[in-house]
C-alpha cells in the first residue's frame, strides 16, 4: 500500500488520477505544518493566495501558465461552505497546482522533446523542496522510482493517473 497523501478538497477527478496516493497535509512527514487544526474555506482560500504570491523561485511555473488561479477553480465546493479544512490545505493546494502544471506539459508533449525533459527535470527537482516535503510522505518512492522513472523512459500510464482531474486530465 502506498502512503504518500496530498490535501483533501481537490477536483473531483483528481480522486482518480490519485488513487495510488491518499492526500493530505497534517502529520505526514517530520516537516509537516506546526500548527495543527481546521480552518474555513475562507481562510483555506487565503492561506493558498499568500503561498501562490511567496512559491518557492526555484521551482517556478511553467512559461504561459497562469500562475494565481482562482482557488475555486480547482477544488469541487461552493465557496459559502461551512466545511473545514486542515490548516495547511491551501498552501498543499498551491503545491499540487503547481505539480499539475508540470505533468501537463509533460503529457501535451507527449513525454518527448525539450518541453517533456523539461516538465520532467521540475518535478524532480521539487523531490528534495521544502514545500514537498511539508506536503507529502512518499517515503516507499512510487512517486520518484515508479511515476517519474517511467515517465523519463517514455510510459506515461502512470504520470497520467496521477495528473487525472488537472486542469482537463480525465
Amino acid at each position: 500500500m502506498v502512503t504518500t497523501q496530498r490535501p483533501r478538497a481537490w477536483k473531483t477527478g483528481s480522486c482518480l488520477g490519485f488513487a495510488l496516493v491518499a492526500f493530505t497535509v497534517v502529520g505526514c512527514s517530520p516537516e509537516a505544518p506546526t500548527q495543527v487544526g481546521f480552518m474555513s474555506y475562507a481562510e483555506m482560500r487565503d492561506e493558498y493566495d499568500r503561498t501562490l504570491e511567496n512559491f518557492p523561485a526555484d521551482l517556478p511555473f511553467p512559461e504561459g501558465v497562469d500562475t494565481h488561479p482562482p482557488l475555486e477553480s480547482q477544488i469541487v465546493t461552493d465557496p459559502e461552505t461551512t466545511d473545514l479544512f486542515e490548516v495547511g490545505s491551501g498552501s498543499g493546494q498551491a503545491y499540487v497546482y503547481w505539480e499539475c502544471t508540470w505533468m501537463l506539459q509533460v503529457l501535451a508533449a507527449e513525454g518527448k522533446g525539450a518541453r517533456a525533459d523539461q516538465g520532467l527535470d521540475m518535478l524532480e527537482s521539487a523531490l528534495d523542496s521544502e514545500m514537498r516535503a511539508r506536503h507529502f510522505d512518499d517515503s516507499s518512492g512510487v512517486w520518484e522510482n515508479q511515476v517519474l522513472r517511467s515517465a523519463r523512459q517514455g510510459d506515461l500510464g502512470l504520470l497520467r493517473d496521477f495528473a487525472v482531474g488537472c486542469d482537463g486530465e480525465s
